[in-house]
């Protein structure tokens, strides 16, 4: 069993470390979504950026003392399964920023706030699309450090 778990990890470390790639090579502009710095406080901030035309709903966990012209090591995370960015996504996403990281989690397309005709139907190639949206759309803001731009699947 443990043998099994292992595999399943190594593939999604391996598929977060692709869409990592893909979305810092990604074309500039693709997500035309900017949050305004100014908005932005100390704690979680509800947010919304475009994916494959629909908008999906995240949160951005900041760290004490934030200061948009600053730059932070940023974690973008991904929930386990059907979860929504509400469950364990945030109990990691306020424990990051404790220890000074920007984190950001959101949910999926079609599940809990995201938009989708679908509701709750897990299907990879969106949550993939999704996830490299997220990612770009992060990348476009100077507080989020690109050199330390991190991703944590939670299974």
């Amino acid at each position: 069993m443990k043998s099994k778990l292992r595999k399943i990890a190594i593939i999604g470390y391996a598929l977060m470390a692709q869409v990592l790639f893909m979305a810092q090579t990604s074309i500039a502009g693709k997500v035309p979504t900017k949050m305004n710095g100014d908005n932005l406080k100390t704690g979680i901030n509800k947010v919304v950026f475009p994916s494959e035309g629909l908008e999906l709903s995240g949160l951005l966990f900041l760290p004490e003392g934030f200061n948009s012209s600053k730059s932070y090591p940023t974690v973008i995370m991904t929930t386990p399964f059907n979860q929504v960015k509400e469950q364990s996504g945030s109990v990691y996403g306020k424990k990051l920023a404790a220890q000074g990281y920007a984190a950001f989690v959101f949910d999926h397309r079609g599940f809990g706030e995201s938009e989708g005709k679908l509701r709750s139907y897990m299907y990879t190639p969106a949550i993939l699309e999704g996830l490299s949206d997220a990612i770009s759309f992060l990348r476009m803001h100077e507080f989020a450090e690109r050199e330390r731009l991190y991703g944590l699947g939670i299974y």
